[in-house]
């Protein structure tokens, strides 16, 4: 453990120093890359005005690139003037189109060459000379087309030599002073851009520099992390080393043995001092049980202490043992033994810290004989007497005064030795209870000696504890003594009702749990019976407690725990004992009722009204007003005689009638009831093995209507090979209940299926269909419908051909669940229909969004229509209901002539009922109703 401590350790340091090194290298990346940006930014600012030059240079040119030859331009008139006089339309197209280019060609020379001059002063001023010359040059060239269109041409060429050079020159000598003057500022602008780079290029420098500085700043900072944490990395080694040198030579040099064992009592591990208290060499002890070294006659002990620890019965085991050494001698030791568990909990071994007594017991052994010697030996009974660690005190058998007392009594009882010399214990009120001192006093009488009574006493200060007492009678000098040791039993004690506290008692209620109500129980049916009072025990169950802790926590359900544990309490006698039977169930027997079992009978119901009334008041639990009622069963303890778990089991019966009646409410145990209960255990244990056997039947009851069979409902029956057949009554709410009912549901889906298929075989009609009752459990199943859809494709039925009945109880969980699933069934072709419709509390709001096709009037209405107006009030409403939402209704359970004729009068066209056919066996019902469908089909 400490070698992976180390390792965790030095991989948490490793870890921090390389991020460290990381850091260190991304600043120093950092700062290079700064410094690299910095510099190649300067470098390119060297040659910012380059372009400068090149537009100077090409501005030399510019007139004469520019500015036409005097050929040209006269050719630009005569064009002009053979314009105005074309002779057709064709050749002034043909001129004007001349003209176009020309101009065009001088445009482009002059844009291509503005083009390279960059923008600024410069190029505003050339474009400001070029516009000045341009304008002069085309009033120049009207004044040519005016003449040569007159037939002057001579007259023009004079005109334009001597206006051409005049102008050009004019325009050179501008172009010549504005490239001059943007030389000189290209010349400062050059001056200044080497200024600007130097300083630049400087700070640039200084900026690199500085990166430069703070890089090796941290560099020094991080370096001073690593050294630091490399040296707390050493220091904590060197203590982790320190830790185990400590704990091995804590281990190996300690005062007292210590034993390592393995649950199986095989020693691992033991340190020096264990070896030299059983005198056996280190190496011979390993691997042995630590029974090989105890004496035959306590090895029962410790192996029952050992028990003790693996049971968790205790969880710290102590006891006074010998060990039997190499030379045969016994080593006596103290022995506290509890179970090493790691950091998770878990049981690792048994670790033993033992002290040698050997030295103590001897002179336990010794003081007897020592008393013995006093008169003898004076300075021998002193010693032993002042220096032994348990409270000694002599006193006068006369009348009790104190003689003699040690250092340890007088500790133990808090006073000084001249508070009790001469004294007696009555006196100093050492007794908490004085009859305790007169009874020990009768027992020295009487043998002369006692040993380890238990009492209680009270020291000087007024503090109360339980002490061992053992005491013997002597003589000094021919006088009789009493000579008492007492041990002080306080932690002892504090133990030890700890210990039965959490044995026998509840730990939220405080109440007795149920081992210790078994135990009163049973002391209850043994008790003495010659008084003729009868005892009687309830059985109490708190109602929808489970609500309580799902919706205000478990905190406040022990609250009202304890509240109704003070209540019950309340409600009894001294004599009469409550107890926690677990969860929310609560035990009371009461004693000393009435003789006669119809006496008792009666004031137990008045016990029982009264706690159900003290129950159902309102509780104020942490700042939460709640209520509550509970269920009580009661069952009289009678002259028979029962065991404890048959008189529980008889209230418990009982109480769960009062639950299946409501709740808050009282009943009472018989022999009926108990057949009852008997009959439906038997009654559910023949149900599981008759669906495992095969024992159930399909019955079809026809439906009709004007026109004949239009259908049949498929109805389970249960062929029991002892019972007979057994009605559907007796066992399908069983199967409800115990969740018996998804496997007969599967089987009962299955069956008809397969019928259905087999039908179609036999040309019934196509719009025959078979309805077959689902239960609740079935509907809520998360796979109902792949099931049913699987069912329908591995029996080869028609989906048309099944109508699936549920009943209104159904649509009270999640109707949201029941309506998605109905719509995926009905989506591939199945129906549905709501039985036993009007019994129920559905909300018509949920009815009209149920994709159903059929309500059937239930038969408690179709029974007594005729002579029940609100029967046939009902009936009318159903069938009027199901005429406006589009269903089609069918009566069910249409027993008489009479009965069938009011209800066609009503509106119903379609009926099922003892009057047109009972539940019939496949066979007879193919017989008398398949067949001849098919053959009128045919």
């Amino acid at each position: 453990m400490a070698g992976d401590r180390t390792l965790s350790r030095k991989s948490a340091s490793a870890m921090t120093i390389r991020r460290q090194l990381g850091w260190l290298a991304l600043v120093g990346t950092c700062g290079l890359i700064v410094f690299a940006i910095a510099s190649f930014i300067a470098l390119s600012h060297i040659e910012v005005n380059g372009p400068l030059y090149e537009g100077i240079r090409l501005s030399d040119n510019l007139v004469a690139d520019y500015i036409p030859p005097s050929e040209n331009l006269l050719e630009t008139a005569l064009i002009c003037a053979k314009l105005s006089d074309a002779p057709d339309e064709e050749s002034r197209h043909l001129y004007e189109r001349n003209l176009k280019a020309a101009r065009h060609d001088y445009d482009v020379t002059y844009a291509g060459y503005m083009a390279r001059i960059p923008e600024g002063r410069l190029k505003a001023m050339m474009r400001g000379e070029a516009y000045e010359t341009a304008q002069e040059y085309f009033k120049l060239t009207d004044q040519l087309v005016a003449l040569v269109e007159e037939n002057r041409v001579d007259e023009a060429h004079r005109l334009l030599v001597s206006t051409m050079n005049p102008l050009y020159d004019r325009h050179a000598m501008a172009v010549g002073q504005i490239v001059m003057q943007a030389k000189e500022e290209a010349r400062a602008n050059e001056t200044l851009v080497a200024h600007s780079v130097r300083i630049f290029t400087a700070a640039m420098a200084a900026i690199g520099l500085l990166v430069l500085i703070v890089v090796c700043a941290l560099s020094w900072v991080i370096g001073r992390g690593i050294s630091a944490q490399a040296d707390r990395l050493e220091e904590s080694e060197e203590s982790l080393r320190d830790n185990e040198e400590l704990y091995r030579s804590t281990f190996d040099q300690a005062a007292v043995g210590i034993l390592h064992t393995a649950f199986d009592g095989t020693i691992q591990r033991c340190n020096a001092r264990f070896a030299e208290i059983i005198g056996h060499p280190m190496e011979e002890i390993a691997g042995k049980n630590f029974q090989e070294f105890t004496p035959p006659a306590y090895r029962s002990e410790s192996a029952e202490a050992l028990q003790q620890l693996l049971t968790g019965a205790t969880s710290r085991s102590g006891l006074e043992k010998p060990y039997l050494r190499k030379d045969g001698t016994l080593a006596w030791v103290k022995l506290t033994s509890s179970i090493q568990r790691d950091g998770n909990g878990q049981a690792l071994h048994i670790v033993a810290f033992m002290e040698d007594i050997t030295a103590r017991r001897a002179a336990e052994e010794d003081l007897t004989a020592a008393t013995n010697a006093l008169q003898t030996n004076e300075v021998r009974y002193r010693t032993v007497f002042q220096t032994s660690r348990d409270a000694l005190c002599i006193t006068s058998l006369a009348d009790g005064t104190f003689t003699e007392v040690n250092q340890a009594f007088l500790d133990l009882m808090a006073c000084q030795r001249e508070e009790v010399i001469g004294r007696t214990s009555r006196e100093l009120g050492f007794w908490t209870d004085i009859k305790d001192r007169e009874n020990i006093l009768e027992m020295l009488r009487q043998s002369s000696s006692i040993r380890d009574e238990k009492t209680r006493l009270r020291n000087r200060k007024g503090e109360v504890f339980w002490a061992l007492l053992s005491a013997s009678i002597i003589e000094i000098e021919g006088v009789p003594y009493m000579l008492f040791v007492t041990r002080d039993l306080s932690d002892a004690k504090a133990a030890e009702d700890e210990i039965r506290n959490l044995a026998f008692y509840d730990r939220v209620t405080r109440l007795p749990n149920r081992r210790l109500l078994l135990d009163r129980l049973l002391q209850a049916l043994s008790g003495d019976s010659r008084t003729g009072r009868r005892k009687v025990l309830f059985f109490v169950n708190l109602d929808d407690f489970t609500t309580v802790n799902d919706t205000l926590g478990h905190q406040v359900g022990d609250l009202l725990l304890q509240e109704v544990a003070r209540r019950l309490t309340a409600c009894v006698h001294e004599a009469d004992t409550v107890a926690r039977f677990g969860g929310d169930e609560f035990v009371v027997i009461f004693e000393g009722l009435s003789e006669t079992p119809e006496g008792s009978a009666e004031e137990a119901e008045v016990l029982g009204e009264k706690i159900l009334a003290e129950l159902g008041q309102p509780y104020l639990l942490d700042g939460y007003e709640c209520e509550s009622t509970a269920s009580i069963g009661i069952t009289v303890i009678g002259d028979e005689p029962e065991s404890p778990h048959e008189v529980l089991k008889q209230a418990g019966i009982a109480m769960h009638q009062a639950k299946d009646a409501g709740g808050g409410t009282v009943r009472f145990y018989s022999p009926a009831l108990q057949a009852a209960v008997n009959a439906r255990a038997a009654m559910k244990e023949d149900l599981s093995q008759g669906i495992n056997e095969n024992q159930f039947l399909l019955y079809y009851q026809p439906q009709v209507d004007a026109t004949g069979l239009i259908g049949a409902e498929a109805l389970v029956r249960w062929q029991h090979p002892v019972r007979g057949m057994v009605p559907p009554f007796q066992f399908i709410p069983l199967a409800e209940e115990t969740g018996l009912i998804l496997e007969l549901g599967d089987w009962v889906l299955d069956t008809a299926c397969r019928q259905i298929a087999a039908w179609a075989e036999q040309k019934v009609p196509a719009s025959f269909q078979v309805a077959v009752n689902i239960s609740a459990r079935q509907l809520c199943q998360a796979n109902f419908v792949e099931h049913v859809l699987a069912t329908l494709a591995r029996t080869g039925a028609d989906p048309k051909s099944l109508r699936l009945e549920l009943t209104e109880s159904m649509l009270a969980n999640d109707i949201e669940d029941v309506i998605a699933k109905m719509t995926e069934l009905k989506s591939h072709g199945l129906s549905f229909a709501l039985d036993d419709f009007g019994t129920g509390y559905s909300s018509l709001s949920y009815l009209k969004r149920l994709p159903l096709d059929e309500l059937k009037i239930d038969r408690a209405f179709v029974s007594d229509i005729l002579e029940d107006v609100a029967s046939a009030a009902i009936a009318q409403t159903i069938i009027s209901l199901g005429q406006a939402m589009g269903l089609s209704v069918i009566a069910e359970g249409v027993e008489t002539k009479e009965q069938h004729e009011f209800l066609a009068s009503l509106g119903t066209h379609s009926f099922q009922g003892y009057l047109f056919g009972r539940p019939l066996p496949v066979e007879e019902f193919e017989r008398l109703w398949i067949r001849d469908t098919a053959q009128s089909i045919v």
